[in-house]
């Protein structure tokens, strides 16, 4: 979001072997922070509809099957100046579950031109 909270940048991105949907979350958040330092931004805000997630990350709990991935969370959200983690319900944020879908469709569909 930038100074009028309107949404700067959206993105998507398929990777294999994710053993999870929190697992694949996390990932996201992970990669959100990476492309947020890459780019200067020191004041972020980041939406998930993932509960399980955010509340870990705000709670910083111990989640086995993130723990590595939330480590890394912790340590790159410590570097900003301002940071916000929030739970977004999907059905409040259809853009971005219809974007999910088109990635996992787009990675299925390339999957499968691979292996034949």
């Amino acid at each position: 979001m930038n100074g009028d909270n309107s949404e700067i940048v959206r993105g998507h991105k398929a990777k294999p072997c994710v053993r999870s949907p929190l697992a694949a979350k996390a990932l996201a958040i992970r990669e959100a922070l990476l492309y947020a330092k890459a780019h200067d931004w020191n004041n972020l805000c980041l939406k998930s509809d993932s509960q399980t997630l955010i509340r870990a990350i705000i709670n910083r709990e111990k989640v086995a099957e993130i723990y590595g991935i939330l480590q890394d969370i912790h340590q790159l959200a410590s570097t900003f100046t301002s940071i916000s983690f929030f739970f977004m319900q999907r059905s409040n944020d259809l853009v971005a579950d219809s974007f999910a879908k088109f990635a996992l469709s787009h990675f299925v569909s390339n999957a499968i031109e691979t292996t034949v």
